[in-house]
C-alpha cells in the first residue's frame, strides 16, 4: 500500500480516535510505528551480538567495508 501519496498534510493532521474521549494525529500513529519496529531491530541485533552470531555482508557491499563477526 502506497501511504506516502495517499496522505496529504490536511490527512496527516486529522485526528484518530483511540478511545471515546482521545484522539492523535495520523502522523503521530505513523511515527509510532517506524519507531515501534526500530525498537525490536535493535533488540535482535543486541541479542545476535550477545550471541556473538557473525554479522553477514551486505550484497554488493565493498570488502573493505564489510563487518565481520
Amino acid at each position: 500500500m502506497e501511504i506516502r501519496g495517499a496522505l496529504d498534510d490536511a490527512a496527516l493532521l486529522k485526528p484518530l480516535a483511540t478511545g471515546p474521549d482521545f484522539a492523535v494525529p495520523r502522523w503521530l500513529i505513523l511515527a509510532h510505528v517506524v519507531n515501534h519496529g526500530t525498537q525490536h531491530r535493535s533488540e535482535v541485533a543486541r541479542y545476535f551480538t550477545l550471541l556473538d552470531a557473525p554479522v553477514l555482508k551486505w550484497p554488493g557491499e565493498p570488502e573493505k567495508f564489510a563487518l565481520t563477526g
